[in-house]
């Protein structure tokens, strides 16, 4: 983006970002990609930032947002590997006990609820 963009343009980047704990970014990755095979990886905050340094456009600002799910809705609109729903779900429900996917997973009278940690990152060429 930075080689095509004009002087003074705004480069901006926008995911979903893996937990800083390998443990945590490991077991997110892998029920991403159980939920979605066309899933490679989610990068840690810190990655996402290292791309605008590494590109010489310094530090990027930073805009956090959740993007909240009820389990069961997810998984009922998702596109599992082998079709496999119920593996999916119970994937996430053993995620609850101390939030094991860094998507803070917690169990509610509606169900488990899940958010997407996501983050939009931006700078000046």
């Amino acid at each position: 983006m930075v080689r095509v963009a004009s002087p003074g343009a705004r480069i901006v980047l926008c995911d979903a970002i893996a937990s800083d704990q390998k443990a945590k970014a490991d077991a997110f990755n892998k029920m991403e990609r159980w939920r979605d095979p066309s899933t490679v990886e989610f990068r840690t905050l810190g990655y996402l930032r290292s791309l605008f340094m590494d590109a010489r456009l310094g530090l990027p600002a930073e805009e956090h947002f959740q993007v909240p799910y009820l389990a069961n809705e997810l998984v009922a609109r998702s596109f599992p590997a082998n079709d496999d729903r119920d593996g999916l779900l119970k994937h996430i429900e053993d995620s609850v006990r101390a939030d094991l996917l860094g998507m803070n997973t917690r169990q509610t009278s509606k169900g488990i609820h899940i958010a997407f940690q996501a983050v939009v990152l931006s700078a000046c060429r």
